[in-house]
């Protein structure tokens, strides 16, 4: 094999962009659990976007806390533990190979090829890497929020 390595990015190239409209049905299951404006919320929400990303936050949760506390909304714990979980699945949906993604990288690993993962992603995908069909496949996973 010609090449030693290859890396790839996680949405787009293993995995789909998930949809604008299942992303905003899941901020709208979290704004109700959590009962707050949805206008507000969502505009927080992205604002905070680039610091979910390079891990201004260290988890969901705070993110979540810090919203609401901008907002001036007190939740109790098992909202902010109902809305992190809403998140949690949406992320690990979303963390659905595309096809023929783990033939590939399947492959790639039988004919001695190291695999690395380079991914611009909020906090979740890490936490969830470990339970995916790619953990096993992939050498070096590095992810912006954690690096």
């Amino acid at each position: 094999m010609k090449y030693k390595a290859i890396i790839f990015d996680l949405f787009g190239t293993l995995v789909d962009v998930f949809s604008r409209q299942e992303y905003e049905r899941v901020l709208a299951e979290m704004v109700s659990i959590l009962r707050a404006p949805y206008d507000e919320f969502y505009k927080i929400w992205m604002q905070t976007a680039s610091q979910r990303v390079i891990g201004i936050f260290s988890n969901i949760e705070e993110n979540i806390e810090y919203i609401c506390r901008e907002l001036r909304i007190s939740i109790t714990d098992n909202q902010l533990k109902q809305a992190r979980q809403v998140r949690l699945n949406f992320v690990a949906r979303s963390l659905t190979p595309k096809k023929d993604a783990i033939e590939v990288l399947s492959f790639l690993k039988s004919k001695g090829c190291h695999t690395a993962l380079i991914s611009n992603c909020s906090t979740e995908p890490p936490v969830l890497w470990p339970n995916t069909l790619f953990a096993p496949l992939i050498d070096v996973a590095i992810f912006s929020s954690t690096a």
